[in-house]
């Protein structure tokens, strides 16, 4: 003959009902503990069921039926229940209590206040159980003011502490449990990744191009040479300016043109000129005056626009000129969101030489890749030692994209 243990027991009449993994007895009563502490005793009863009926010495269990019955108000059986339970231990306050309740609720006071005064015996420094006692004085009918109180207002139950595991499964579920909330939550997780990928996403790019000239999948142009570029050096360290008082008055003369003619960078190159060169202190004030009027660029039609040779042979000459310059995208980089620089290698020919290099500045994100074909538009600010023209960028466009 088969023995069935009540643990089988349970999981058999479990499995048959709802196909589903079989849980032992100490998962059915955590169930139903969850289901207690949300105010469900209909369904700590149904969940219980098999437990209790199997099992006759199961005392959390047979605890947590009895008060369930009491709160669907099924009093009769819930008395039963506290009597089995008083079999098992004679000095549980909390059963004594619930015996009191209801005893009183039928209208016996005598049997009520024995089990109450039992109750205050064993646990004399409850305070719920001085409150009941209380709430006894000037009670004529017990039966009708039984009726008027609330169990939870008599009864009281000390239930194990759930655990952090539990404590977060009854918040995810609470979280999670209509339809509305579950949008909620998966539409502010999509918003919070979608923040976090807007703000990480030049840190990632800057990985993403690291590991890429670490595999080796593409060229970093660290090592480039400019064409001649000691002829243009040594051009530079002999340019000097000299300048006559003819000359003074007819590039005066030009500036004054130029400006009319919104002819910025013709302007600035003449105004540079004066102000670098052995001219009076006084004819450079006048042409810093003028400078004052000097018009904005035009990105469309730029004018004149200089070659790299010209400014690293003067780069003085061209401080605050316009330049759009073709070119190669090289060591760009991205500092998060407030400025983007990179290489511009100009008018790029092969991985070894080419014509010169504009170190490039922009601010705010700018989106392009290492060895992109693009049009930089951007003033002239200096020259760095190693005779990259800096340059400040306004706008950027790709070649042929």
């Amino acid at each position: 003959m088969e023995i069935r243990t009540r643990d089988n027991l349970s999981k058999d009449k479990k499995s048959k009902r709802s196909g589903q993994k079989q849980l032992s007895t100490s998962e059915i009563y955590q169930n139903a503990l969850r289901s207690f502490r949300k105010g469900k005793p209909a369904e700590v009863l149904a969940i219980l069921k098999d437990i209790v009926e199997s099992d006759t010495d199961h005392i959390p269990a047979l605890k947590l039926t009895a008060f369930s019955l009491i709160e669907t108000g099924h009093l009769d059986e819930a008395k039963r229940h506290f009597i089995r339970l008083l079999q098992f231990n004679r000095n549980d306050p909390e059963t004594l209590n619930a015996l009191a309740y209801l005893e009183l609720s039928e209208g016996d006071a005598a049997k009520g206040i024995n089990y109450l005064l039992d109750a205050v015996y064993v646990d004399d420094e409850n305070e719920r159980l001085k409150k009941n006692l209380e709430m006894l004085k000037g009670v004529r009918d017990a039966k009708l003011a039984f009726s008027l109180i609330k169990p939870k207002d008599f009864l009281f139950i000390e239930l194990p502490q759930p655990n952090a595991s539990e404590i977060m499964r009854e918040k995810l579920s609470a979280i999670f449990g209509s339809p509305f909330a579950r949008i909620s939550v998966i539409v502010s997780v999509l918003v919070i990744l979608g923040v976090l990928f807007y703000l990480f996403y030049p840190s990632i790019t800057n990985w993403a191009m690291d590991y890429r000239y670490r595999r080796g999948f593409g060229p970093r142009y660290d090592r480039i040479a400019i064409a001649e570029i000691d002829k243009l050096v040594e051009d530079r360290q002999r340019y000097s300016i000299r300048i006559s008082e003819e000359e003074v008055n007819r590039d005066m003369h030009l500036i004054r043109q130029h400006i009319e003619n919104n002819q910025r960078n013709r302007a600035l190159v003449l105004i540079n000129k004066i102000l670098h060169s052995d001219a009076d202190e006084r004819i450079k004030e006048r042409v810093r005056n003028l400078q004052l009027f000097v018009p904005e660029p035009d990105p469309q039609n730029p004018g004149f626009v200089p070659n790299y040779r010209d400014v690293v042979r003067a780069p003085f000459l061209y401080e605050g000129v316009y330049v759009r310059w073709n070119g190669t995208v090289a060591n760009l980089e991205h500092r998060g969101r407030d400025q983007t620089s990179f290489d511009l290698l100009i008018n790029f020919v092969d991985e070894a030489v080419v014509e010169g290099i504009a170190q490039a500045y922009f601010s705010g994100f700018i989106h392009i890749i290492n060895g992109e074909k693009v049009s930089l538009f951007g003033t002239i600010t200096g020259i760095t030692l190693d005779n990259r023209v800096i340059i400040k960028g306004s706008r950027i466009a790709r070649i042929g994209g």
